[in-house]
């Protein structure tokens, strides 16, 4: 399913960035790695221990890399809409 949401300035297909609002998940496997992941509860990107498989979308290799995806201006919380 595509939805659009757009003004002048910006548009985001809402399940473009859906995962943003998924929980951290480790994995079952034993490499851990420094990661990031978007927290909803609040609004901010978090680090947390990557075990090197598994896991979901919301898992990033730098803190700018979850910023840019994750952290926009007027982010709606666990909708993964951008409202401007």
């Amino acid at each position: 399913m595509y939805i659009a949401l757009s003004n002048k300035k910006h548009t985001l297909d809402m399940g473009s960035t859906a995962f943003c609002n998924k929980r951290a998940v480790a994995g079952p496997c034993s490499n851990y790695t420094r990661f990031y992941y978007y927290n909803t509860v609040n609004s901010m990107c978090q680090a947390f221990m990557y075990s090197g498989c598994g896991g979901n979308d919301n898992r990033f290799s730098t803190l700018r890399q979850c910023k840019s995806t994750c952290e926009h201006e007027g982010y709606a919380r666990n909708e993964g809409a951008y409202w401007s």
